[in-house]
């Protein structure tokens, strides 16, 4: 590709707004650019008038890039390059331009969630000396700097506490190992072993939880007037009055008991995750693990979409005039799962995207893939047929969450608490792996590459939340109580068992099944509806999407223990 730089032009200015709005919505699917792009106008008009500069890229189709610094302060401001001209060395030759303008240093800020800017200002010599919020925005930013380097030496200011490492996954900080916050919220994750991780996730989102119900009984809060008005409206003698929600300390004390079943379970050590946590595999045996397990990712967001299914106003619930919202109430929660889950969402009319940028979102199965990208996996080895085990666990989600076996109660416990509250801790134990395993291989992985993994941590502890809250409106005794542990228990059996047979496959190595351990009493099934609606289901998968389908039909053994 034929590129050429030249100093902005007035003409320019429709080219050079498109390119920023397909460019930033490409980046953050969640935001209407085209209706920032005012903001753009008088941020171009107000710099050029202070004596910035823009410096624009040409190539064959137009505009393919611009870039906005101040060359009095050394600041960059924008840096904008088109989607079409990605990893064409456009954006390396105009920040090439901006440092030649600037050769005392560059300073800049950036999300600390835009990996792919991060591993190109990391490549381009930056480092990181600051970090705060977008004053706009809100969001979490940091402050990167060049310098050139020395005559005949490296650059002379980077400090193991404040820098855009050399592997962005993870920096020497007093004698130990640390990540930066963009990577995880736990600077000390590699430090911890997988019990005293496990710990710190559990008092995390204890903490996060019990804020939450403080916050609801806080008159002055959203969620208390939004719960008081909905109590005002039911009669006396309703039995809304008498949920956890609405007594005291019973909500804490419902989710302390339900928070504790789900988190003590064994799956959440299971011998994979502690495995690759301590980095006990080999960058092969990691590929093997990232096909199979895409299985996974590909199939398991349906689930919340077929519960969302399970609430609707005409539904049993025991509320009366209230059982349409309620259901509404439990339908908005799940919904921001699936959105999250697909890279979609919006609400208010002005954030809603143009039809181009929804159905180009960022989608979880997108963000896998760039995983495959840091493996080195080629597009056409990335998708296999599904594991035996892999299938039966997607499976029991669906049904769960689905088959009219199993209660709505149900079906919302098993996408919410089942699901969401140990993903954040188990997805944490393989982020640590991977770190171990780069750091080992020397090989060039960077958050853009474990984006999927990263937004795991971050927003399934905020899913598990809004779900504990929304479940809590659905339980009224101690049978209530029970179906959902229940649900729980059947997804967490199901899981292990995906686990086990993972962890067969990757390592070749016999492990325990679930049967075959010491399962506390409370954690075995009470019945086996599961295992009918499971060997049912088994029926109707063809064959080419199961690895060894026909003896997997046919196979009586589950993944599941009974009482």
């Amino acid at each position: 590709m034929s590129v050429a730089l030249r100093s902005y032009a007035e003409k320019d200015w429709l080219a050079l707004r498109a390119l920023w709005v397909e460019t930033w919505s490409r980046t953050r699917s969640d935001v209407d650019f085209a209706a920032r792009a005012a903001w753009l106008a008088e941020l171009v008009e107000n710099s050029l008038a202070q004596g910035a500069e823009i410096v624009v890229a040409e190539d064959g189709e137009g505009l393919a890039g611009f870039v906005l610094f101040d060359r009095a302060r050394g600041w960059l401001e924008q840096i904008a390059v088109a989607p079409r001209a990605f990893g064409s060395g456009v954006a390396r030759a105009l920040i090439g331009r901006a440092k030649r303008a600037c050769p005392a240093g560059l300073d800049l800020n950036v999300n600390d969630d835009n990996f792919r800017a991060l591993a190109f200002y990391r490549a381009e010599g930056f480092r990181q000396v600051g970090a705060g919020r977008n004053p706009l925005s809100g969001l979490p930013i940091l402050t990167l700097s060049w310098r050139p380097p020395p005559a005949g030496g490296a650059n002379g200011m980077e400090t193991p506490e404040m820098t855009l490492h050399a592997n962005p996954l993870a920096y020497a900080k007093n004698g130990g190992l640390c990540v930066p916050p963009s990577v995880h919220p736990l600077e000390n994750l590699l430090q911890l072993d997988a019990r005293g991780l496990l710990d710190a996730m559990r008092d995390s989102q204890r903490r996060d939880f019990l804020e939450m119900v403080a916050d609801i009984e806080s008159p002055n809060s959203e969620l208390h007037r939004l719960f008081a008005a909905l109590r005002a409206r039911a009669p006396a003698g309703n039995p809304l009055h008498d949920i956890a929600l609405f007594r005291p300390g019973a909500l804490a004390g419902l989710f302390l008991d339900l928070h504790d079943h789900v988190m003590s379970h064994p799956v959440w050590l299971h011998p994979f995750f502690v495995r690759v946590f301590e980095g006990r595999a080999t960058l092969d045996q990691l590929r093997v693990f990232g096909v199979h397990y895409f299985n996974q990712i590909k199939n398991t967001r349906q689930c919340v979409a077929a519960a969302i299914g399970r609430f609707h106003g005409l539904m049993g619930l025991p509320y009366g005039p209230l059982n349409e919202r309620i259901s509404e109430i439990t339908q908005i929660s799940l919904a921001q799962l699936v959105a999250d889950e697909y890279g979609v969402g919006s609400h208010a009319l002005a954030d809603y995207p143009p039809l181009g940028h929804l159905l180009l979102a960022r989608t979880h199965i997108a963000m896998y893939r760039q995983f495959f990208d840091g493996l080195g996996i080629a597009p056409e080895g990335q998708d296999a047929a599904l594991l035996p085990g892999v299938a039966d666990n997607v499976l029991t989600q669906r049904l769960l969450a689905g088959d009219g076996a199993f209660s709505p109660l149900e079906a919302l416990a098993s996408v919410g608490l089942g699901m969401e509250w140990g993903v954040p801790e188990f997805f944490s134990l393989l982020l640590g792996g991977f770190i171990r395993v780069a750091l080992r291989e020397k090989l060039e992985l960077t958050p853009h590459h474990l984006e999927v993994f990263v937004a795991h941590v971050r927003y399934d502890v905020l899913h598990a939340i809004s779900v504990m809250l929304v479940t809590s409106l659905h339980m009224r005794g101690e049978d209530d109580i029970l179906a959902v542990k229940g649900a729980c228990n059947t997804l967490m059996a199901s899981r292990h068992g995906m686990m086990t047979e993972l962890y067969q496959k990757v390592f070749g190595e016999d492990c325990p099944a679930l049967a075959d351990i010491d399962l506390a009493p409370r954690y075995r099934l009470r019945d086996r509806r599961i295992e009918t609606v499971l060997r049912k289901a088994r029926q109707e998968i063809p064959s080419e999407a199961v690895i060894g389908a026909e003896a997997w039909r046919a196979s009586a053994k589950t993944p599941f223990v009974f009482t």
